[in-house]
Protein backbone atom coordinates (compact mmCIF):
# COMPACT_ATOMS: atom_id res chain seq x y z
CA UNK A 1 0.00 0.00 0.00
CA UNK A 2 1.35 3.55 -0.84
CA UNK A 3 1.62 5.80 1.99
CA UNK A 4 -0.11 9.40 0.06
CA UNK A 5 1.22 11.29 2.86
CA UNK A 6 5.11 10.52 2.47
CA UNK A 7 4.70 10.73 -1.06
CA UNK A 8 3.62 14.58 -1.30
CA UNK A 9 5.88 15.41 1.21
CA UNK A 10 8.20 14.18 -1.65
CA UNK A 11 6.67 15.97 -4.10
CA UNK A 12 6.87 18.93 -2.14
CA UNK A 13 10.43 18.56 -1.34
CA UNK A 14 11.51 18.08 -4.35
CA UNK A 15 8.97 19.97 -7.78
CA UNK A 16 8.10 23.49 -7.99
CA UNK A 17 4.59 23.84 -8.09
CA UNK A 18 1.40 25.25 -6.26
CA UNK A 19 -1.22 23.51 -4.21
CA UNK A 20 -4.73 23.48 -4.01
CA UNK A 21 -7.21 20.95 -2.00
CA UNK A 22 -9.45 19.25 -4.12
CA UNK A 23 -13.54 18.57 -3.28
CA UNK A 24 -16.19 15.96 -5.37
CA UNK A 25 -18.36 18.96 -4.91
CA UNK A 26 -18.83 20.66 -8.03
CA UNK A 27 -19.44 24.19 -6.49
CA UNK A 28 -16.16 24.49 -4.38
CA UNK A 29 -17.22 23.35 -1.45
CA UNK A 30 -16.70 20.39 0.53
CA UNK A 31 -18.10 17.12 -0.31
CA UNK A 32 -19.80 14.71 2.14
CA UNK A 33 -18.89 11.86 -0.55
CA UNK A 34 -14.92 11.54 0.14
CA UNK A 35 -12.10 13.46 1.95
CA UNK A 36 -10.59 15.78 0.35
CA UNK A 37 -7.09 15.20 -1.68
CA UNK A 38 -4.25 17.65 -3.07
CA UNK A 39 -3.80 18.42 -6.02
CA UNK A 40 -0.26 20.43 -7.35
CA UNK A 41 -0.84 22.95 -10.28
CA UNK A 42 1.32 25.77 -11.74
CA UNK A 43 4.37 23.81 -12.61
CA UNK A 44 7.49 25.73 -14.21
CA UNK A 45 7.16 23.86 -17.31
CA UNK A 46 5.47 24.46 -20.78
CA UNK A 47 4.45 20.85 -22.48
CA UNK A 48 2.37 18.23 -21.21
CA UNK A 49 5.09 15.94 -21.32
CA UNK A 50 7.08 17.43 -19.31
CA UNK A 51 4.12 17.07 -17.12
CA UNK A 52 4.06 13.34 -17.86
CA UNK A 53 8.03 13.16 -16.88
CA UNK A 54 7.01 14.81 -13.09
CA UNK A 55 4.67 12.54 -12.43
CA UNK A 56 6.33 9.75 -13.03
CA UNK A 57 8.92 10.01 -10.74
CA UNK A 58 6.10 9.45 -8.38
CA UNK A 59 3.77 6.04 -7.09
CA UNK A 60 0.41 6.64 -7.95
CA UNK A 61 0.87 9.94 -9.67
CA UNK A 62 -2.31 11.06 -11.66
CA UNK A 63 -2.25 14.47 -14.28
CA UNK A 64 -6.08 15.95 -14.05
CA UNK A 65 -7.94 19.08 -15.12
CA UNK A 66 -8.75 21.11 -12.06
CA UNK A 67 -11.73 23.84 -11.84
CA UNK A 68 -11.64 26.68 -9.23
CA UNK A 69 -13.34 30.11 -9.70
CA UNK A 70 -11.99 33.51 -7.79
CA UNK A 71 -12.72 33.17 -3.87
CA UNK A 72 -13.01 29.47 -3.63
CA UNK A 73 -11.04 27.11 -1.02
CA UNK A 74 -11.58 24.35 -2.85
CA UNK A 75 -11.09 23.00 -6.58
CA UNK A 76 -13.35 20.52 -8.43
CA UNK A 77 -11.09 17.46 -9.66
CA UNK A 78 -12.62 17.61 -13.58
CA UNK A 79 -11.23 14.78 -15.40
CA UNK A 80 -8.42 12.85 -16.48
CA UNK A 81 -6.36 14.92 -18.28
CA UNK A 82 -4.11 13.50 -21.42
CA UNK A 83 -2.72 16.87 -23.12
CA UNK A 84 -2.66 20.64 -22.75
CA UNK A 85 -5.83 22.69 -22.17
CA UNK A 86 -6.66 23.95 -25.87
CA UNK A 87 -8.34 27.61 -25.80
CA UNK A 88 -11.11 27.58 -28.43
CA UNK A 89 -13.69 30.94 -28.87
CA UNK A 90 -16.30 29.01 -26.38
CA UNK A 91 -13.60 28.51 -24.11
CA UNK A 92 -11.81 32.27 -24.21
CA UNK A 93 -15.34 34.12 -25.05
CA UNK A 94 -18.28 32.04 -24.36
CA UNK A 95 -20.89 30.74 -26.48
CA UNK A 96 -22.35 33.90 -27.96
CA UNK A 97 -19.03 34.58 -29.77
CA UNK A 98 -17.94 32.94 -33.11
CA UNK A 99 -15.42 33.31 -36.08
CA UNK A 100 -15.84 36.01 -38.27
CA UNK A 101 -16.23 34.22 -42.01
CA UNK A 102 -16.73 36.95 -44.36
CA UNK A 103 -18.79 34.23 -46.43
CA UNK A 104 -21.31 33.86 -43.30
CA UNK A 105 -25.08 33.94 -43.75
CA UNK A 106 -25.32 35.61 -40.82
CA UNK A 107 -24.57 39.04 -42.21
CA UNK A 108 -26.79 38.47 -44.73
CA UNK A 109 -29.46 37.86 -42.53
CA UNK A 110 -28.53 41.33 -40.56
CA UNK A 111 -29.19 43.21 -44.16
CA UNK A 112 -32.23 41.02 -44.25
CA UNK A 113 -33.74 42.20 -40.94
CA UNK A 114 -33.04 45.72 -41.85
CA UNK A 115 -34.84 45.43 -45.19
CA UNK A 116 -37.69 43.88 -43.53
CA UNK A 117 -37.91 46.81 -40.60
CA UNK A 118 -38.10 49.05 -43.78
CA UNK A 119 -40.49 47.65 -45.38
CA UNK A 120 -42.42 46.86 -42.39
CA UNK A 121 -43.11 51.10 -41.86
CA UNK A 122 -39.56 52.27 -41.36
CA UNK A 123 -38.21 55.78 -42.86
CA UNK A 124 -35.66 56.31 -45.56
CA UNK A 125 -33.34 58.24 -42.36
CA UNK A 126 -33.86 55.21 -40.84
CA UNK A 127 -32.70 52.53 -43.04
CA UNK A 128 -30.04 54.41 -44.22
CA UNK A 129 -28.30 55.26 -40.68
CA UNK A 130 -29.15 51.39 -39.80
CA UNK A 131 -27.20 50.58 -43.45
CA UNK A 132 -24.43 52.41 -42.51
CA UNK A 133 -23.76 51.04 -39.07
CA UNK A 134 -24.19 47.81 -40.37
CA UNK A 135 -21.41 48.63 -43.18
CA UNK A 136 -19.52 50.48 -40.91
CA UNK A 137 -19.14 47.17 -38.60
CA UNK A 138 -18.66 45.17 -41.64
CA UNK A 139 -15.86 46.58 -43.48
CA UNK A 140 -14.05 46.99 -39.50
CA UNK A 141 -14.48 42.89 -39.82
CA UNK A 142 -13.13 42.79 -43.26
CA UNK A 143 -10.04 44.81 -42.51
CA UNK A 144 -9.19 42.86 -39.14
CA UNK A 145 -10.14 39.67 -41.19
CA UNK A 146 -7.86 40.91 -44.17
CA UNK A 147 -4.98 41.90 -41.65
CA UNK A 148 -5.42 39.15 -39.51
CA UNK A 149 -2.23 35.95 -40.65
CA UNK A 150 -3.09 32.47 -41.39
CA UNK A 151 -2.71 31.48 -37.71
CA UNK A 152 -5.24 34.02 -36.47
CA UNK A 153 -9.20 33.89 -36.52
CA UNK A 154 -11.64 37.19 -36.38
CA UNK A 155 -13.49 36.47 -32.97
CA UNK A 156 -17.29 38.39 -33.50
CA UNK A 157 -20.29 38.75 -31.32
CA UNK A 158 -22.93 39.30 -33.61
CA UNK A 159 -21.06 41.36 -36.14
CA UNK A 160 -19.14 43.11 -33.71
CA UNK A 161 -15.05 43.02 -33.73
CA UNK A 162 -13.98 41.31 -30.54
CA UNK A 163 -10.65 40.39 -31.23
CA UNK A 164 -7.93 38.66 -33.39
CA UNK A 165 -7.17 35.61 -31.64
CA UNK A 166 -4.21 32.87 -32.94
CA UNK A 167 -6.27 29.92 -34.22
CA UNK A 168 -5.54 26.93 -31.48
CA UNK A 169 -3.09 27.77 -28.23
CA UNK A 170 -2.50 24.98 -25.75
CA UNK A 171 -1.58 26.33 -22.56
CA UNK A 172 -1.03 24.29 -18.78
CA UNK A 173 -3.29 26.78 -17.63
CA UNK A 174 -6.26 29.03 -18.28
CA UNK A 175 -8.24 31.89 -16.67
CA UNK A 176 -11.75 33.37 -18.31
CA UNK A 177 -13.50 35.45 -16.30
CA UNK A 178 -12.90 34.66 -12.80
CA UNK A 179 -12.97 30.63 -13.57
CA UNK A 180 -9.49 28.75 -13.55
CA UNK A 181 -8.97 25.58 -14.99
CA UNK A 182 -5.33 23.92 -15.00
CA UNK A 183 -3.23 20.62 -15.02
CA UNK A 184 -2.55 19.40 -12.08
CA UNK A 185 -1.25 15.95 -10.56
CA UNK A 186 -3.09 14.43 -7.70
CA UNK A 187 -1.98 11.27 -5.59
CA UNK A 188 -4.01 8.41 -5.03
CA UNK A 189 -5.98 5.34 -6.78
CA UNK A 190 -8.98 6.95 -8.10
CA UNK A 191 -9.70 7.96 -11.98
CA UNK A 192 -12.74 10.70 -12.36
CA UNK A 193 -14.84 9.37 -14.51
Amino acid sequence: MVNFIDTIEKFRQNETAKCFELTYGSNGYPSFYGEIRKAFYDFEVETFEEIEEIASKYENAKIITIEWKDGWDLAVGVSNAYDLLEDSIDSSYGENYSQYDPQDSLFYNVIETINEDFNNGGTLIELEKDLENVLSKLKKLNHEYEMADENEIVVVQGIEYVDTIKRKTQRISHLHSNKHTAIAIMFNDQDFK
